[in-house]
């Protein structure tokens, strides 16, 4: 759609012509008809409103998911732009140069230093068992060990998590006494940086539903740790379980584990990859916090072996196969699954092995089929389908999309 409309382009109309723009985009439309809608406002009588999204509801046939998932994705471009100018955004659809700019600038906030070129890291500085008193273990996984403890330097509560591999036994009363030969280190060193790297590329993402990273470093025994704030709450599968919180509350909270996502997946091209209740977490005021980025990869990597594969249950058949390089519609099949159990209470793909697992995912019923009336209406239902699709080109395109519709489908419940 040309830009020649300038007239359209103030405060008030431009949210209209960006919602025509994106159903364009989204081919809900055509450029023929958007075009016609754009020539009929423009010599409307002045004064009169526009109707610009009557008129592409009635010519596409939208319905109000749909209306509300566009108009929500045209509010955040609008936030992006600000007061800049958009008069030269170039020819072509506004929402797409917009994107375009939008995308151009996310950019270059991930590579702010990149005129310097690449900054070698600084290898972790060792810290005293005395800096910590440890006051009991938290979590454990098959990648690390997570402690409470509190930061004697600054007085507050800290969560601290060690690396753990096979053959290294660490002290669950004060992990700072536990000592690792060289030779075992050495023989581990590829563990030790996969660790040290996930630690540095957590700090990177600055965002309300990820928890920071204080400080890296290492015991005098030479075990490598991260600090991090201490979150005493329980997890999503666990506050859904015990009924902490409402089925509604839960999808507002799997709202914002998708944004937190979507923040990941768009401005530092990075895949979780291992998306299930045990790493979401909530605080005592309601705030959802994404945990463990040991497994996250960047967007087009390999995957490579069994550590980069997600939780059974959770992970999307495509990354179990190897089929193809990791993308966000990996994290958003999570999403899904997630999704499902919050509207059901049950596996939507049970199986406590591989094998069973992809039997599972083989059967590939309709998920619509499984849910019960009262508990999802029409679109919640469609999300979930689409999400859980084997077809990773089938599902919401990342967790941004998957966000908005979801909250689409939240707003349209409290109107009706």
């Amino acid at each position: 759609m040309p830009l020649d409309n300038r007239q359209l382009l103030c405060r008030e109309g431009l949210r209209d012509l960006l919602v025509l723009d994106l159903a364009v985009d989204r081919d809900f439309v055509s450029a023929a008809t958007a075009a016609e809608i754009v020539l009929w406002n423009l010599v409307r009588e002045p004064g009169t409103p526009s109707v610009v999204v009557e008129q592409l509801v009635a010519e596409a046939s939208l319905d109000t998911q749909t209306l509300l998932a566009l108009e929500t994705e045209a509010d955040r471009l609008i936030l992006f732009a600000g007061d800049r100018s958009l008069a030269d955004l170039g020819e072509g659809g506004v929402g797409r140069a917009l994107r375009e700019k939008m995308e151009r600038a996310r950019a270059e906030r991930r590579q702010p230093l990149s005129h310097a070129g690449p900054l070698p890291s600084l290898p972790p500085r060792i810290i005293s068992g005395e800096r910590f008193l440890v006051t009991g273990l938290l979590a454990q996984g098959g990648q690390g060990l997570i402690f409470a403890a509190v930061d004697r330097e600054l007085g507050r509560a800290v969560a601290l998590k060690f690396l753990r591999v096979e053959g290294l036994e660490i002290d669950r009363n004060d992990p700072f006494q536990s000592m690792w030969a060289p030779a075992d280190r050495d023989r581990n060193q590829s563990r030790v940086d996969a660790f040290l790297e996930e630690a540095r590329r957590t700090s990177r993402l600055a965002h309300p539903g990820i928890l920071d990273v204080y400080e890296l470093g290492v015991t005098p025994g030479d075990i490598p740790f991260y600090v991090m704030p201490l979150v005493d709450g329980p997890t999503l599968g666990q506050a859904v379980h015990e009924r902490y919180i409402t089925p509604l509350e839960g999808l507002r909270a799997l709202g914002q584990v998708a944004e937190a996502l979507a923040y990941a997946h768009h401005d530092h091209a990075l895949v979780h990859g291992d998306v299930n209740p045990d790493n979401l977490i909530l605080d005592e005021f309601g705030s959802v916090y994404v945990l463990d980025w040991g497994a996250a990869r960047y967007t087009g990597s390999p995957v490579d072996g069994q550590d980069a594969l997600g939780s059974l249950g959770y992970v999307a058949p495509e990354v179990l196969e190897g089929t193809c390089g990791v993308q966000p519609s990996a994290d958003v099949f999570a999403l899904g699954v997630l999704l499902f159990e919050l509207l059901t209470g049950s596996r939507a793909f049970p199986g406590n092995t591989p094998e069973a697992y992809t039997q599972a995912l083989q059967a590939n019923l309709p998920i619509s089929s499984l849910l019960p009336v009262p508990a999802a209406d029409e679109r919640l239902s469609d999300l979930c389908n689409r999400c859980l699709s084997l077809d990773p080109a089938r599902r919401p395109r990342d967790a941004g999309e998957f966000a908005a519709t979801l909250q689409a489908a939240l707003a349209g419940r409290r109107r009706e």
